[in-house]
């Protein structure tokens, strides 16, 4: 674990950040959602109605931050369960030793749903653990999905990967979130944290209109 801290940190002073980079995160989070397939084709439809966050990880890296494993930037928003509204986006870096990356796959889209409110609270820390600090499984997908899946949906989150067009469960069991803060203080100009940004009222940047506006679109038919 301290190996893995410790790479991203070198990693953080390695590379400056600015706006420009956030929002191509942004924006490609965007068409990572605009992607999505849902119920035979894909996520299973009760998934979406329950879920109370997304993190988006676009373009994670085979190899990067740890030898042999896979690591990135993602993009997070919190859906109020009151108004079916989605945040202004936080922005968290993953890092996990393996990823099960097929074969001749160098790079895969990651999307993460956050299944319930102790989901989206764990995310304030410092740091998060999948499968210690929450619970996660590889979520269901494919035309018998939606009858086999467990209508409990009992984990905090279940994780999806997109590798050659097909979004598929994937095992995240150890992977590591920690806010971006570097990225967030580049996007909004300003430090804030991920409760301000989730939870708080700041306003929604311009440049992630399009991408709340694409989750809103996506899950319209399942507001509260």
């Amino acid at each position: 674990m301290k190996f893995i801290f410790a790479i991203l940190a070198l990693v953080s002073l390695a590379l400056a950040v600015d706006k420009e980079d956030m929002e191509r995160l942004v924006e490609e989070s965007t068409w990572v959602v605009k992607d999505l397939r849902l119920g035979a084709e894909g996520i299973p439809e009760e998934l979406l109605k329950r879920a109370r966050g997304v993190i988006v990880c676009p373009g994670l890296i085979k190899g990067a931050f740890i030898f042999g494993g896979g690591g990135g930037n993602c993009t997070v928003s919190y859906r109020n369960p009151t108004t079916g509204e989605w945040s202004a986006p936080a922005f968290y870096t993953l890092a996990q030793a393996s990823v099960g990356f097929q074969i001749g796959v160098e790079s895969v889209d990651l999307l993460l749903v956050v299944n319930t409110d102790r989901g989206m609270r764990s995310l304030l820390r410092n740091k998060v653990k999948l499968g210690a600090d929450l619970s996660v499984a590889a979520g269901p997908a494919g035309r018998s999905a939606s009858a086999s899946t467990d209508l409990a949906l009992k984990a905090d989150i279940y994780s999806y990967s997109k590798a050659k067009g097909i979004f598929a469960g994937v095992s995240l069991q150890g992977a590591v979130l920690i806010p971006y803060e570097d990225g967030i203080s580049a996007y909004y100009g300003k430090h804030l944290t991920p409760k301000e940004i989730l939870f708080g009222k700041v306003q929604m940047p311009p440049s992630a209109v399009k991408f709340t506006q694409t989750l809103k679109a996506l899950t319209v038919r399942f507001q509260p």
